[in-house]
């Protein structure tokens, strides 16, 4: 029913006022005595709205019931990890610290997962991030099972085994070669890796991006070069084009997208400016095949507008997030940009013959 002009069954809520519990005990102690003998709802409300205990919001469409802290005490909350680890205990010199910016350090998971299940136990982290529940489980005797839609984490899982002293049964070679270490004592972690070409694929399909690099035109608009070969080549070929190049190779941090069973994911791969159009303190760069990279969807969106190719490999390696061992190992931007000047000027003289052609007949 309607009360003091709030009419909540409109709006498809009922009211729901306080008679039992402990916040009711409290109102009846503290504010309106025989309190929780009012069986009326109407009269209930009328009651705490005298009392002051009713929150009449100047913006909303219902009001609230006022809450007393005082109300809640009870047991202090008791300490689950006796020993003072901290939540930011890690670093890239422990070979904890991922860039993951919800990370916390391994002790804290293997206390949580020891306090709260027995060895053999199934630990599922639907979540896994940078994969520290999968090897806290590991490491404390529990089984696990570690998801999450970003390839991204399946490398960071494999890696962070890896250091940790364990080798994953469907861990290959070429993985532990691509980390770059050499661990000479190595448990085998058992593991079965079921790929998003094993899972059901969607029904649907996402609309084709206009996916065109245009050159700048009309007045008071900034364009490329007037024989600008980029401005006529959708980002996709100038995709494919780097790849072939270069490799499926982010240059802002050499992750290269792979799914578990190998194959490449290229989808996870942007084409983005090296300097930025719209730079800070004017420095600003154009839509030419010279001044465009591939990078990986979580670099480019970290780079945005803002940063330079370099300033974000700077940014990566000073946050412990390249997949190689520094930034020298990344694609030479010189070697990029020569290749860029040469596919220019062959796709020119081809231009110019094709138009000479087109004159003649």
């Amino acid at each position: 029913m309607p009360w003091h002009n709030y009419d909540v069954y409109k709006l498809g809520r009922v009211w729901s006022v306080s008679k039992t519990g402990k916040y009711a005990e409290y109102i009846e102690r503290q504010f309106i005595p025989g309190y929780r003998s009012i069986e009326d709802i109407q009269q209930r409300l009328d009651a705490l709205d005298e009392a002051g205990l009713i929150h009449h919001p100047s913006k909303g469409q219902w009001p609230g019931l006022k809450r007393y802290a005082a109300a809640d005490r009870g047991n202090p909350p008791q300490n689950l990890i006796l020993e003072p680890i901290g939540f930011t205990n890690y670093s890239a010199s422990n070979g904890e610290y991922t860039g993951y910016a919800t990370q916390k350090p391994l002790a804290i998971y293997e206390g949580i997962i020891e306090a709260s299940s027995n060895p053999g136990d199934v630990v599922l982290d639907i979540f896994a991030g940078c994969a520290t529940t999968a090897i806290a489980a590991e490491k404390t005797g529990r089984k696990w099972i570690a998801c999450d839609m970003a390839y991204r984490s399946w490398t960071m899982l494999k890696r962070r085994f890896y250091r940790n002293g364990y080798a994953l049964s469907d861990m290959t070679d070429s993985t532990r070669q691509a980390l770059g270490e050499h661990q000479t004592q190595l448990q085998e972690a058992v593991s079965h890796t079921i790929g998003p070409n094993q899972l059901p694929g969607r029904a649907d399909t996402d609309p084709v991006p206009f996916h065109y690099l245009k050159q700048g035109k009309g007045r008071g608009r900034r364009s490329t070069q007037n024989s600008s070969w980029s401005g006529r080549i959708s980002k996709e070929d100038a995709k494919q084009l780097l790849i072939k190049r270069f490799g499926p190779v982010c240059r802002g941090c050499g992750y290269e997208p792979r799914r578990p069973n190998g194959t490449l994911d290229d989808a996870l791969l942007e084409v983005d400016h090296i300097r930025a159009r719209r730079a800070a303190e004017g420095a600003w760069g154009d839509d030419e095949l010279y001044n465009l990279a591939l990078l990986h969807r979580t670099c480019n969106g970290a780079k945005r507008n803002k940063l330079t190719l370099e300033e974000l490999r700077n940014h990566n390696a000073l946050n412990g997030l390249l997949y190689v061992d520094n930034t020298r190992d990344l694609v030479d931007l010189f070697e990029a940009t020569k290749y860029a000047n040469e596919q220019i000027t062959v796709r020119l003289m081809e231009r110019g013959v094709q138009y000479r052609l087109n004159q003649e007949g």
